[in-house]
C-alpha cells in the first residue's frame, strides 16, 4: 500500500453507522487483503527466480507489508476518531497475528501531541522484522483536509447483475480514480465506462462529501442505465435500482450546512450505458448537475492512494547531471504557487508490469512509485546515474484509470483556423476552432468560465502568454496534438491549475513541452502521452498541476510539480480528517 506525504490510504466508505464490531472487521479485511497481494507477490517472485529468491526475502517482504497494513488501519482509526479494535486508545492497534499468513504479526503505537500524532508501526514474519514511523496531522474538529471530487472505484464483472445487491461492494476494485462530477450521458455499449475498462457488465462506487451551503430540504435525482442508488449520511435518499433504460428516480431529504458523507452504487448490464446525478434546494433553483466545488473525498473514502500522475504503460525519466535537476515533486496550490506553502512528496504510479516500464536516468521521484499489480519492482524499475525513488516502490492493488471524457453536446459552430501573432485578446464565451496558435509575443487572456473545443492542434510558441484571470478558468477539450514551444507560458498568472483542465480527446495524441515552457493545469489524455524536454539554462520546462495518460517521457532538466490541493471538510460524526506529513522505514 503506497504511503506518501499528502494522501494516505484508507478503509472504504461504508452506508450507515459504523460499530466496533464492523470496524474491527473491516480492519481484518483491510490486513487480509494487503497481505494477500504480499504472499501473492512471494509467490510470483518464487515462482519466476526459484532458487534465487529465498525465504528470508519472503518474510521480509510480508513484515514490511505487515507494518504497511498496520499504518492503514492506525491511520483509519483517526479518520473515524474510533477505537475499531478495543484496544483502548484510538490509533493504535494491539499485537495482532493474522490467520493464514504465516504467522505474521503487527502492532501499532501512537503518540498524540496536540493534533499531532506519530504512528510506529511493527511487523514481524518469521525471522523478519520492519518498522515503519509515520506523522500526521489531526486538525482541529470543526474542519479537516481532504481533495477535490469523489473517489471512484471500479468493478468489472464476471456476470450479468440484475440489481445493486448482486455486486460484492467489499471486493477489490480493477481500477480506481477520482471524479469532479456525476454526469455521463447515456452512450451505447461499444463505449467503455471508464479508460481501458468494459462497455457492459460493470459496477461502480464514487464515495466523498457533499457541501450543502444553505439548510433545507434538498430533492436528489439519478438518471441512470441500469440500476443506481444514493446515500446521504449512511441514509438511502433515490433507489432507481434494477435493470431498465435511461431512467430518473428521485428523493428528497432536510439537510443542514456543512459537509455530509455521500455514495452512489451503480451497475450496468450488457446494454447501453449512463449516469448523471442532479440536485435542486435552497439557491438551487432548477435541477442541475452537482457542481464540483460541492464535492471533496477524503483518504477514508479511498480504496487506495490516488496519483496525480498516473500512466497506463510506460514512465521515463531521463535526466542528465544529477537528480536535483530533473525531478517529480509537490505542492498544494490552495496555499500559494509551487513553494509558497512548502514542497510536498508525491505518489505516481504506472499500470504496467512489464519489464523496465520505468526506465529512470539521473533524476528523482520525491515520494513513492507504484506499479501495476502483481508487478515485481525489481523487474519493473529499471535506475543509473543515481536516479532514485526517495519513497516505496511496491505493487498497487488496484490499477488507476481515468474517467469517461464527456464533450458537451451544445459545442458552438467552428470559427475556422485561428492563429493569433500579435497583441492581446480576450476571451469570455465558448468557442470552437479547427486549430488554436497563440504565436510571437501575443497574450491571450480568459476574463470568464469558458469551454473550448479545437478539432485539431494547440500551440503555444515563442513569448506567447495563455492567461487565465482570477475568477475565470478554461476547460479546453483538443483532438489534436498539443505544443508549447520556445518559452511559451499556460496559466502561470496565477499558478493555480483549477483554472485550467485540458482534455486530450483524440486517439494516440502527444502532449509536448520543450525549451523553457511552462504549463499550470491539469491534463488527463487516456489514449494519449507526455513528452517533456529542455533546452538552455536549468529549471527547462515545467509542468504543475496533474497528468492521466497512457504514457510519458521526459528528457534534460524538466521538472514536474504535482499539485495536492486541499479542501476543508468538517468531519461527520466526529471524525478526523488526516494529513500525513511524513512517512519512513526505520532499522528493525
Amino acid at each position: 500500500m503506497m504511503m506518501n506525504a499528502v494522501e494516505t490510504s484508507g478503509s472504504r466508505h461504508r452506508c450507515g453507522k459504523s460499530t466496533s464490531r464492523r470496524g474491527a472487521a473491516a480492519v481484518a479485511m483491510v490486513v487480509l487483503m494487503l497481505l494477500m497481494a504480499l504472499i501473492l507477490v512471494g509467490m510470483v517472485l518464487a515462482g519466476a527466480r526459484q532458487q534465487e529468491v529465498g525465504l528470508s526475502r519472503v518474510e521480509a517482504a510480508r513484515a514490511f507489508y505487515a507494518a504497511e497494513a498496520g499504518l492503514n488501519v492506525a491511520t483509519r482509526e483517526l479518520v473515524l476518531d474510533e477505537d475499531v479494535d478495543d484496544d483502548g486508545q484510538v490509533g493504535s492497534i494491539a499485537l495482532m497475528t493474522v490467520p493464514g499468513s504465516s504467522g505474521t504479526t503487527i502492532t501499532v503505537d501512537v503518540e498524540r501531541n496536540g493534533n499531532t500524532a506519530v504512528l510506529t508501526a511493527s511487523g514481524g514474519s518469521g525471522r523478519a522484522n520492519r518498522r515503519s514511523v509515520m506523522t500526521v496531522n489531526l486538525p482541529p474538529p470543526d474542519s479537516g483536509g481532504g481533495w477535490p471530487g469523489l473517489a471512484a472505484a471500479y468493478f468489472e464483472l464476471p456476470f450479468s447483475p440484475n440489481q445493486i445487491s448482486d455486486v460484492d461492494w467489499e471486493a477489490v476494485p480493477d481500477a480506481v480514480a477520482a471524479v469532479r462530477r456525476i454526469d455521463w450521458p447515456n452512450v451505447s455499449n461499444s463505449t467503455p465506462f471508464w479508460a481501458d475498462g468494459p462497455s457492459a457488465d460493470f459496477a461502480a462506487r464514487f464515495a466523498g462529501q457533499l457541501r450543502i451551503d444553505q439548510a433545507g430540504l434538498w430533492t436528489f435525482e439519478l438518471e441512470s442505465n441500469d440500476g443506481a442508488r444514493l446515500w446521504i449520511d449512511g441514509e438511502e435518499v433515490v433507489d432507481n435500482d434494477g435493470v431498465h433504460g435511461m431512467q430518473a428516480s428521485g428523493g428528497a431529504v432536510e439537510l443542514e450546512t456543512g459537509w455530509h458523507p455521500f455514495e452512489i452504487r451503480y451497475f450496468s448490464r450488457s446494454s447501453d450505458h449512463g449516469l448523471t446525478a442532479r440536485w435542486t434546494g435552497p439557491g438551487v433553483p432548477a435541477m442541475s448537475s452537482i457542481p464540483p466545488e460541492n464535492l471533496a473525498h477524503t483518504s477514508a473514502d479511498s480504496f487506495q492512494p490516488i496519483p496525480r500522475l498516473a500512466v497506463k504503460e510506460t514512465m521515463f525519466l531521463w535526466g542528465e547531471g544529477s537528480g536535483e535537476h530533473h525531478f517529480v515533486d509537490g505542492y498544494d496550490s490552495s496555499q500559494g504557487a509551487y513553494g509558497d506553502g512548502g514542497i510536498l512528496d508525491v505518489f505516481v504510479a504506472t499500470n504496467s508490469t512489464d519489464s523496465q516500464a520505468v526506465q529512470m536516468t539521473a533524476s528523482t521521484i520525491h515520494g513513492s512509485l507504484g506499479i501495476g499489480p502483481g508487478g515485481d519492482p525489481d523487474q519493473v524499475v529499471a535506475t543509473s546515474q543515481n536516479a532514485q525513488v526517495t519513497g516505496t516502490v511496491a505493487p498497487m492493488l488496484s490499477r488507476i484509470t481515468a474517467p469517461r471524457l464527456v464533450v458537451p453536446s451544445d459545442v458552438p459552430a467552428s470559427s475556422g483556423h485561428v492563429a493569433h501573432w500579435s497583441g492581446t485578446h480576450t476571451y469570455s464565451g465558448d468557442f470552437r476552432f479547427a486549430s488554436w496558435t497563440i504565436g510571437n509575443d501575443s497574450v491571450v487572456e480568459v476574463t470568464q468560465p469558458i469551454v473550448g473545443f479545437v478539432d485539431a492542434g494547440f500551440t503555444v510558441q515563442d513569448d506567447a502568454r495563455l492567461n487565465i484571470l482570477p475568477g475565470a478558468s478554461l476547460t479546453l477539450h483538443v483532438g489534436g496534438a498539443v505544443n508549447l514551444y520556445s518559452t511559451a507560458e499556460v496559466n502561470t498568472s496565477g499558478h493555480e491549475p483549477e483554472r485550467m483542465r485540458l482534455f486530450m480527446t483524440g486517439s494516440n495524441r502527444q502532449m509536448l513541452l520543450t525549451d523553457r515552457t511552462r504549463f499550470v493545469g491539469h491534463v488527463i489524455n487516456p489514449d494519449g502521452g507526455l513528452e517533456m524536454r529542455g533546452d538552455g539554462p536549468a529549471p527547462q520546462s515545467r509542468l504543475f498541476g496533474t497528468f492521466f495518460g497512457r504514457r510519458m517521457e521526459t528528457s534534460d532538466r524538466v521538472r514536474i510539480h504535482l499539485d495536492y490541493q486541499s479542501v476543508l471538510i468538517e468531519p461527520a460524526s466526529g471524525g478526523q480528517a488526516v494529513t500525513l506529513t511524513e512517512w519512513s522505514e526505520v532499522s528493525p
